[in-house]
């Protein structure tokens, strides 16, 4: 059977497969293990060839349970070969076809197996093939016709079993040398692309002879190839590329200030840190260990974490005269001292960080610093200082701070926010949900997605503040599916108790509040911070008293 009839019906749902597999077995025999036999279909590819040679093993083997044949396919190594009954098996399916392929596409169909991420576009594959774009392009759309890549828009994915086969080719058609070669060259050409990408956001970036035309563009590529990008980056840090790992985790600093939730920027930024450290140089130590402290306690919400790496970067920066990095460990130290009650701290931090940047003349930094000192006048209860200092920041990025468009509109939004929550400090409810809705508009035009989520929230608190309760509930609600996406269980559990206090203030919604409570507990989770501490225990109160 070639591998265009072996391939097509790929896309056949689970249950389908699911019922192909209790026609060949036995209902019964499937009813019993369920989850098994949804594994076993997922591991056959969905393919209905597989699934039939599955099912035909199990048939001839009653003492076989379909949990046991699992575990043999868990093994890739031996999977296609398990795979086999008699003269039908699927690599054999696939190799009729294969044999059929010119040598440039067999080439690229072997070499694209090496690109770890699910998919995958056609300049990478030419970079692991050693090819012009264009030839990789044409090969890719053979193999389409042939029945073994799939098309997601203008990106390719293998089926699973195919992959496998076109490994084993690899192994059996090239040399180590050769397939050790087209590794490094898919490598290296990620990170130089992903830096290249990174750059776009810096402020007052050269972007000369970069692939991308601008921040948008960019943050588009890293987004979608951040399966094969991230893989790389592991890569390089296993292997010792320190100076790549380094430059690459450096110029991803910007990209991930406006794409805080989108990728795990705690262990990015770690493998930074160990890669600077290995490379003796405390320097670039220092700038990773503040992005690492920013990363823990903003995207992953470990305070502690966060301080222990900030205490570090802070030492670093003073041992070898770094203003800069110290100014920005003291801004960063100071936002997580709001965030754990320590707001007169957290004055001082922003006092001092500020006076750093204004010395060294950089007044991104100063007014970033500014911001954070207003969070925590604000934290004091000093609303209408606050306020004064967030309404210069908000002046100082309306008249141009140098940084990229998507840099410009996230900081813009992010004074919007902090003014609003001064303005709801003092009252004036109305006034916070309009800087809330502002803020919200430009977050989602830039695709900063957690902080839109974030905006709706204080949008939704501040319409309950006003009365408009089912508004309000909305705003909550859609805040919540958001939250829930990025997987942010401290923000899912806020959102959650406040829409419990919605619920309970209706009439016959005691049920829902304590259902709403009850959830709002769970996402709380393990998470220690004093915040949390105190929700958690509000919470628990709160259900005892129903």
């Amino acid at each position: 059977m070639p591998v265009r009839s072996a391939c097509r019906s790929t896309c056949s749902p689970p249950a389908a497969g699911r019922l192909l597999l209790a026609a060949i077995v036995g209902a019964d025999r499937i009813a019993a293990e369920p989850v098994a036999a949804d594994q076993l279909v997922k591991l056959c590819g969905r393919l209905p060839l597989a699934v039939r040679i599955a099912g035909n093993r199990l048939v001839s083997r009653p003492q076989w349970s379909v949990g046991w044949l699992v575990d043999l396919l868990h093994d890739q190594r031996r999977r296609l070969t398990v795979l086999t009954a008699g003269d039908l098996g699927v690599r054999s399916a696939f190799e009729v076809s294969y044999r059929q392929l010119d040598p440039m596409t067999a080439r690229v169909f072997r070499r694209a197996s090496l690109i770890p991420g699910t998919d995958f576009e056609p300049a990478l594959v030419a970079a692991v093939a050693g090819t012009a774009e264009e030839t990789a392009a044409a090969a890719l759309e053979e193999l389409v016709e042939a029945g073994v890549l799939l098309t997601l828009g203008d990106r390719y994915q293998f089926h699973d079993l195919v992959r496998l086969y076109a490994q084993e080719r690899l192994d059996a058609e090239e040399q180590q040398v050769c397939r050790t070669e087209a590794h490094d060259q898919m490598v290296g050409w990620l990170l130089r692309r992903t830096r290249q990408a990174g750059l776009m956001f810096e402020p007052v970036a050269c972007r000369v002879d970069s692939p991308f035309d601008d921040d948008r563009a960019a943050a588009y590529w890293l987004d979608r190839e951040s399966g094969n990008w991230l893989a790389a980056l592991r890569d390089a840090a296993r292997r010792g590329r320190h100076a790549d790992v380094v430059a690459v985790t450096r110029d991803l600093h910007w990209y991930s200030d406006a794409n805080s939730h989108r990728h795990s920027w705690d262990e990015i930024f770690s493998l930074g840190v160990a890669a600077a450290r290995a490379a003796g140089s405390p320097r670039d130590e220092a700038v990773l260990l503040n992005f690492l402290g920013w990363a823990r306690y903003f995207c992953r919400d470990r305070n502690t974490d966060g301080l222990a790496a900030l205490d570090r970067a802070l030492e670093l920066a003073r041992l070898i005269g770094d203003r800069r990095e110290e100014a920005w460990a003291l801004t960063y130290t100071a936002a997580i001292f709001i965030r754990i009650g320590s707001g007169v701290l957290a004055v001082d931090h922003c006092r001092r960080a500020v006076g750093l940047f204004r010395e060294i003349g950089y007044a991104l930094g100063e007014h970033g610093a500014a911001s954070v000192q207003g969070g925590a006048l604000a934290a004091l209860g000093r609303f209408a200082e606050a306020a004064d200092l967030h309404r210069d920041v908000l002046a100082f990025y309306g008249r141009g701070s140098g940084l990229s468009r998507t840099g410009a509109v996230v900081a813009r939004a992010g004074a919007m926010m902090s003014l609003g929550a001064d303005l709801a400090g003092m009252g004036q409810w109305r006034a916070a949900a309009d800087e809330y809705a502002d803020a919200r508009r430009l977050f989602h035009s830039c695709g900063a997605t957690f902080s839109e989520a974030n905006a709706i929230h204080r949008y939704g608190l501040a319409l309950r503040a006003l009365g408009e309760v089912d508004a309000a509930a909305e705003a909550l609600g859609a805040a919540l599916a958001l939250y829930t996406a990025l997987s942010c269980p401290w923000w899912e559990a806020q959102t959650l108790y406040a829409l419990a206090a919605l619920a309970g203030s209706a009439a016959g919604g005691a049920a829902d509040a304590r259902r709403l409570r009850e959830r709002a507990l769970d996402r709380c989770g393990e998470l220690d911070a004093p915040e949390v501490r105190t929700l958690r225990a509000t919470l628990r109160r709160e259900l005892a008293g129903f």
